[in-house]
């Protein structure tokens, strides 16, 4: 029977509008997207794009987790820990 190692997940956002502000629907990497330099960022999010992309990384990886994830320390891919499993007698 297989069984389950490890469960992971990674922060997605869909971008609904370009930065001018023309219908442009992509779903990215919250990571990625986080990681650009603030001109690329720029040149492709609209600034209020820019703080929801981070509101998302907390929304996600910190309720996922159950733990603060500060922002200086985003992955691209989170892994759930292990639940301590109980032996019953």
């Amino acid at each position: 029977m297989p069984t389950v190692k490890e469960v992971e997940f990674m922060p997605i956002w869909t971008q609904f509008q370009n930065v001018n502000y023309q219908n442009h629907f992509v779903v990215r990497s919250v990571y990625d997207m986080l990681s650009l330099s603030e001109e690329e960022q720029d040149a492709m999010i609209r600034a209020k794009d820019q703080v929801r992309l981070i509101e998302i990384h907390d929304e996600t990886a910190s309720f996922l987790l159950g733990e603060e994830v500060p922002i200086e320390e985003i992955q691209n891919i989170y892994t759930f820990p292990k639940p301590e499993i109980v032996e019953e007698d």
